[in-house]
């Protein structure tokens, strides 16, 4: 009965521990496409972006220098479900007069943006779960190949694209685009 007991407390305080760490990547929404290829749902209602994947390092020590992303599907702004389809490269309407409270307003509106990040994930940290910015923000639109940013890889964190939409009002924004990543050396 004792094993019991002690197997039945273990379980719980595993259980109560993972509960009390918040999600590494609570912004990633990855999927699975037909084919078992993931992509991630970059939503346009979501004025923090989302994440794709983390940056594969080969050996421990060499990260990868280089990302190919396809972006597919698209979204709706500022008329929800009623609105016209935005294309990743924000086409799909026409352009707003003022674009003074965009996100990035020298870029495309509702064009498909990225930022390189870092991210601590380290639980023992004060820093857990913070991000450091890498980059700036950048066009990304149906997607290309772009360098990724030379960082020394660290233990404990890990570098990742956050997507955004370049909007100004995301309150009235639906649906989301499919990005797919392709890492290289």
């Amino acid at each position: 009965m004792k094993n019991k007991v002690s197997s039945i407390l273990f379980s719980i305080g595993v259980v109560a521990a993972a509960v009390a760490i918040p999600p590494l990547n609570e912004g990633q929404l990855a999927r699975v496409d037909e084919q078992g290829q993931t992509y991630y749902e970059i939503r346009a209602r979501n004025p923090n972006g989302n994440l794709g994947g983390s940056v594969p390092v080969y050996g421990g020590t060499s990260p990868s220098r280089h990302v190919t992303i396809r972006a597919t599907s698209f979204w709706r702004v500022a008329d929800g479900e009623s609105g016209a389809p935005i294309q990743p490269d924000g086409s799909g309407r026409a352009k707003p007069g003022n674009m003074s409270g965009f996100k990035a307003p020298n870029m495309k509106p509702w064009a498909l943006l990225g930022q390189w990040q870092q991210f601590d994930q380290d639980p023992a940290s004060g820093n857990f779960g913070n991000f450091t910015n890498l980059s700036g923000l950048f066009e990304i639109d149906f997607g290309g190949t772009f360098d990724v940013p030379i960082f020394a890889p660290e233990p404990n964190k890990w570098v990742a694209l956050r997507y955004y939409c370049n909007d100004e009002d995301y309150t009235d924004n639906t649906g989301w685009l499919h990005v797919y990543e392709s890492y290289a050396p």
